[in-house]
């Protein structure tokens, strides 16, 4: 009797051990799925930031190759304008310019070094462009690099939740003996999640201190080339006023040149009626003097009628010789008058030319540089990433004249 009451105690007891066990066994069981669950839908929120990351670096990338190719377009524009430069006419080269610059008719010219500063800015952005580029495209590896450990990590992650709730669920096993397989203990894997997760962080913090570096970057640069595009403009708006100086001074010169000629032809034109009226003088007198020679020899002598004929003779032919001296002293006048308009009209030519080149110069750096594009904001949208990107404030356009 003693040994059947003996063997229901060990039955009850076994049978509330094993509940027991089973109820702890399954609690444990319970709380490891809801961690795991945890852990997975953290993942799932880390590798969200990670691809909003790689979105905004993304956009960073984009502003820079569109900041690089506009300082490529600046630098074009630099070239271009020491190009349409290249073809002032002769005398009105930059060089020569320089050398006369208090010359009214050539008006003195530093457009060059201007130019010269801004293409080595421009060169400048680029390479300063190219490696911000190549930060951000490795920042964008590393990015990419972590979204795939990431989802790695929590891929597995859920195969563990469905394979925990499986085991929670199930009411039988099958046969065959149970053999652990665990290689690492809990705090291992907690530690693994715990330094995936500060790599995480480390990422973003290195990315979003590289994005703001970028934006100052960019801002700073804008900035330098906005203040040498201004110099630039500056100097040939200023230039301008002295082409316009010089056109003045060039086609007053032309005017008084064309008066001049016209005042030396309506006395050239006199000149013919002049001498003739001078020739019929002299006609007139020798023809007085011959005639009175044949009087009587007895009656020739010399007397003041004589006197005063030959000197009268004289003083005319004199007079003539006078007027053709004046006459080809006329001529060379009128001929050199004809060859200074002539090279007035070449110069004032010449000056439109370089005037038109001018003109011409200043579009291309007001539409090659940032003067004309910078002063407006730029909205950005990458994958779903609205990224406002405001460049400096730039004062209003200044009006581009001919």
């Amino acid at each position: 009797m003693d040994f059947l009451s003996k063997t229901a105690e060990i039955f009850t007891r076994l049978e509330t051990d094993r509940a027991a066990v089973e109820k702890d066994a399954e609690k444990q069981l319970s709380t490891m799925l809801t961690d795991t669950h945890d852990a997975s839908n953290h993942m799932q929120n880390v590798l969200q930031q990670l691809i909003t990351e790689a979105d905004l670096i993304a956009v960073q990338t984009t502003m820079f190759e569109d900041f690089s190719a506009a300082a490529e377009r600046l630098i074009k524009a630099s070239v271009d304008i020491e190009g349409r430069r290249a073809q002032y006419p002769a005398r009105n080269k930059p060089e020569l310019l320089e050398t006369v610059r208090h010359d009214p008719e050539n008006p003195g010219d530093g457009v060059t070094p201007k130019v010269a500063a801004q293409e080595a800015l421009a060169h400048e952005t680029v390479q300063i462009m190219n490696e911000q580029l190549a930060t951000m495209h490795r920042a964008l590896r590393d990015n990419q690099a972590l979204q795939a450990e990431v989802r790695g990590d929590m891929k597995g992650k859920q195969a563990s939740e469905k394979t925990d709730h499986a085991a929670l669920k199930l009411k039988y096993r099958k046969n065959g003996e149970a053999k652990p397989q665990s290689q690492l203990i809990h705090d291992q894997w907690v530690d693994n999640i715990n330094s995936l997760l500060q790599r995480v962080q480390d990422c973003l913090k290195q990315t979003a201190f590289e994005r703001s570096t970028a934006v100052e970057l960019r801002a700073q640069r804008a900035q330098l080339e906005i203040v040498a595009a201004w110099a630039t403009m500056d100097i040939m708006r200023d230039k301008q006023a002295d082409r316009r100086r010089q056109l003045r001074y060039l086609e007053g010169k032309i005017d008084r040149l064309r008066t001049h000629h016209d005042q030396l032809q309506a006395l050239y034109q006199v000149m013919p009626e002049k001498e003739a009226h001078l020739t019929e003088s002299l006609d007139k007198a020798e023809a007085r003097l011959e005639t009175r020679n044949k009087r009587p020899q007895q009656e020739c002598k010399t007397d003041d009628a004589e006197e005063s004929l030959v000197s009268e003779v004289e003083e005319l032919k004199d007079m003539l010789d006078e007027l053709s001296k004046h006459k080809a002293r006329m001529e060379a006048e009128i001929q050199e008058c004809v060859q200074d308009w002539d090279l007035g009209k070449e110069q004032l030519k010449d000056a439109e030319a370089a005037r038109d080149i001018d003109a011409q110069c200043l579009k291309i750096e007001y539409y090659g540089s940032r003067l004309c594009a910078e002063h407006q904001s730029h909205a950005w949208l990458v994958k779903g990433v609205n990224y406002e990107y405001d460049t400096a404030i730039l004062p209003p356009p200044k009006n581009i004249k001919s």
